[in-house]
Parts: structure tokens; sequence; C-alpha cells
């Protein structure tokens, strides 16, 4: 129909049923919205465990798919990240980290892949701050 306006109201959300497993610190089954995302999931079950991937979270749907949650919380990528009924996140353990500090924007522990680079960890850490001496650094990262 033509100049027709429509207005939609939602009364209640139907929640839906997600099972979060692995190295998080209160694994289980959640009832959540429909708008919770894989972030929000590891978040209500605590948070990850010190020996927990963020790099590689499986989340088990119709298909089986890997989320490099880096991609997510550092560079701010997002990707279907919404969970559905029956959905199931698994948290894969890893003993891959290493720890930036020194003239960095944001010293941490991070996690790394054998393919990130020392640029790949240098852009974790917010990269070099502006009193670094880039022309001499320590790289132990092998």
């Amino acid at each position: 129909y033509v100049s027709v306006e429509a207005n939609v109201t939602l009364l209640e959300l139907k929640f839906v049923q997600v099972t979060v497993l692995g190295a998080v610190k209160n694994p289980g089954s959640y009832l959540v919205n429909p708008f919770t995302s894989i972030s929000n999931l590891l978040s209500f079950a605590g948070g990850l465990e010190q020996y927990g991937s963020l790099r590689n979270v499986i989340l088990k749907s119709t298909s089986e798919e890997i989320f490099d949650m880096y991609d997510f919380l550092i560079r701010g990528k997002s990707e279907r990240l919404n969970l559905r009924s029956g959905d199931v996140v698994f948290v894969q353990s890893t003993s891959n980290f290493v720890l930036i500090n020194g003239e960095v924007n944001r010293p941490a522990i991070y996690e790394y892949k054998s393919s990130d680079s020392v640029e790949d960890l240098l852009t974790f850490a917010q990269n070099f701050t502006r009193f670094a001496d880039k022309n001499n650094f320590q790289n132990h990262f092998r």
C-alpha cells in the first residue's frame, strides 16, 4: 500500500537456551535473550580461565565456526556473534601467551597464534607510545 506507516511493538522477547563449555569459570546452559552475543555469554559464564583461548572460540550451531575474539575486541570487526537456541560455545585452552610491556600504549599479556608477527603483537598492544625508541626494542618472541 502506498503511504502506509506501520508501527511494531515487541511485547515480549523469547529467550533462547545456549550452552558454554570449556575453559570458562562457570560452564553450563544459560537462558539468554536473542540479542546475546558470544562476548556477552562469555561474560555471563564468569569469563575465561587463565588458560582460556580468546583466539579459538568454537560456535557449534548448524555448522561449526571458529571465532577469533581479538578480531572483535582489538580490531573492532564484528561477524555473526548473536546466538540461537541450541548453540554451544566451546572455549579451547591454550598456553600461547606473551607479555608485552614497556613503552607500548596497552601493556598486557596477550594470546598469540603461530601465524602472528611482531607487528601483530604491537597492534594488540596499541603500538608504541610517543616516547618509545622504535629502533631499539627487545624481541623475545619466537
